[in-house]
């Protein structure tokens, strides 16, 4: 996610659409993607990441209080990636 990024400096390492649509290839003849962006908007910037942390894929790990208390994105940007593949 942009903002944590942003903001930590740190992210979760994920294969782009042309990186996923090659290692797919391998296994699939007729692949088709799809992508979108969306963001969730939460009501204070506490609130979008104890959001993160439920979902258990923050890439955050350990941070200092300071870092976390000086966090004021309210947005989340999510970029999904989706495939149809077929044999």
């Amino acid at each position: 996610m942009i903002e944590i990024s942003d903001h930590f400096g740190i992210s979760l390492e994920y294969l782009d659409m042309k990186g996923l649509k090659t290692l797919l290839s391998s296994y699939f003849k007729k692949i088709r993607e799809y992508n979108e962006s969306f963001r969730l908007k939460f009501d204070t910037p506490m609130d979008g990441l104890k959001h993160l942390k439920n979902t258990g894929v923050t890439g955050i790990g350990h941070t200092n209080t300071k870092k976390i208390r000086s966090y004021l994105s309210k947005e989340l940007t999510y970029k999904v990636g989706y495939f149809i593949c077929e044999k």
